[in-house]
């Protein structure tokens, strides 16, 4: 198997014109092809993997479903429950090439996690329940996308769950 794969990398780059550009593609695709119809869920981790590359904030929805139960204190929102309150406040779910809504929704359970007592504060409020479900979504949003979109580019979500 070693020389199999050795074998193939050394094809693998010594594509230098369209046509063996071409052929590596075709080979690629049916191995994809192969790799789904027998093994379905390492397929699913294959294409994970490759969605990262469509955008600058991308989580699969295994890695966020993982990263949100390991928050403390626990997030406020399930994965079907806050797109229910995005939607009903029209906010934002993804945006192409920007975020996916898997990364929207573990930022604004990491900002709701660790900033929900500071926002009541600054709200005049005494703890975090005292607040609207609707003010602490709109807040919470914003709060994830200027991490999402962070301007400076430091903010990079796979870097920082060690993902």
């Amino acid at each position: 198997m070693k020389e199999l794969i050795e074998k193939f990398n050394t094809l693998r780059k010594a594509r230098e014109d369209e046509d063996d550009m071409n052929i590596y593609e075709s080979v690629c695709c049916d191995m994809f092809a192969f790799l789904a119809d027998k093994a379905p869920d390492f397929a699913q981790k294959m294409i994970d993997k490759l969605e990262a590359m469509e955008w600058k904030q991308y989580v699969s929805h295994g890695e966020a479903h993982k990263i949100v139960a390991s928050l403390s204190p626990a997030a406020k929102w399930s994965h079907d429950g806050l797109l229910q309150h995005l939607e009903a406040n029209g906010l934002v779910c993804e945006e192409e090439g920007e975020f996916n809504y898997c990364a929207l929704w573990v930022v604004m359970s990491m900002c709701y996690s660790d900033h929900a007592t500071s926002l009541a504060r600054a709200m005049g409020c005494k703890t975090e329940s005292e607040i609207s479900d609707e003010a602490m979504v709109v807040t919470i949003h914003s709060l994830a996308l200027d991490r999402l979109k962070d301007k400076d580019g430091y903010f990079d979500i796979r870097q920082y769950f060690e993902i």
